[in-house]
């Protein structure tokens, strides 16, 4: 859904969307406007009167920078996207100058899961901007490949806590259950090393597109110096 509208009209109602935000969660923390601001200026040096938190919810103060948006959201303990998009609170946001989307499409666009979808009249799916469309499939967002790594990551681990577990539970079982825990336990420990395969291979492709990999734990080091040729 798209209208005409102007950037300083669209700036407005992003800073009340914003504001809304911000009150909304002091409220349910229990913070007052005063708390917030000395937890802004003692806990991150960033200079802030209770006036000015007063006068942005109130709609008094038109304006909200960057470092603002990201200590708040601190302070208030929320991910500073939840400031930005009212999900959960309102239906449809204007995520660009007239352009009026879902709130869930809007945050999925925001967090690189998916390029920016737009809606009929009637709620179905717009056709994709070529562009986007292309940039999408090209793979210029490395968000995908982030979370697959840390997905793989946690399933890396549910897997050992299961064949220790299932190691365990074979020594003290009895005879004609302690095969069984073993065959869980190997079965696991198989399911260990494929998932540590994909790991190394997902962290050669992010260096081959020319990403910097994330950190990985000190066990799985190794893996970083089985790729280095």
């Amino acid at each position: 859904m798209s209208s005409h509208v102007t950037n300083g009209e669209w700036t407005a109602k992003l800073i009340k969307v914003a504001a809304g935000e911000i009150r909304r969660h002091r409220d349910r923390s229990g913070l007052s406007a005063q708390q917030v601001a000395d937890a802004c200026s003692d806990d991150y040096g960033l200079s802030m009167k209770r006036s000015v938190i007063a006068n942005l919810e109130s709609g008094r103060r038109p304006t909200l920078s960057l470092m603002e948006l990201l200590v708040l959201a601190r302070v208030l303990r929320v991910a500073p996207v939840q400031l930005v998009i009212p999900i959960g609170h309102e239906e449809e946001i204007e995520v660009l100058p007239g352009t009026v989307v879902r709130t869930w499409d809007a945050l999925k666009w925001f967090t690189g899961d998916a390029p920016l979808i737009r809606r009929d009249g009637q709620g179905a799916e717009l056709p994709l901007d070529p562009r986007d469309l292309a940039a999408w499939n090209s793979g210029s967002s490395p968000i995908p490949l982030f979370r697959e790594h840390d997905r793989l990551l946690q399933a890396r681990q549910a897997a050992l806590t299961t064949a220790a577990s299932a190691r365990k539970a074979g020594r003290d079982a009895a005879d004609d259950f302690k095969e069984m825990q073993i065959l869980r336990a190997e079965t696991e420990e198989r399911r260990v090393r494929e998932i540590e395969r994909q790991i190394r291979e997902g962290r050669a492709y992010m260096r081959q597109q020319g990403l910097l990999p994330p950190a990985l734990p000190a066990d799985l080091s190794h893996l970083d110096d089985e790729a280095t040729p």
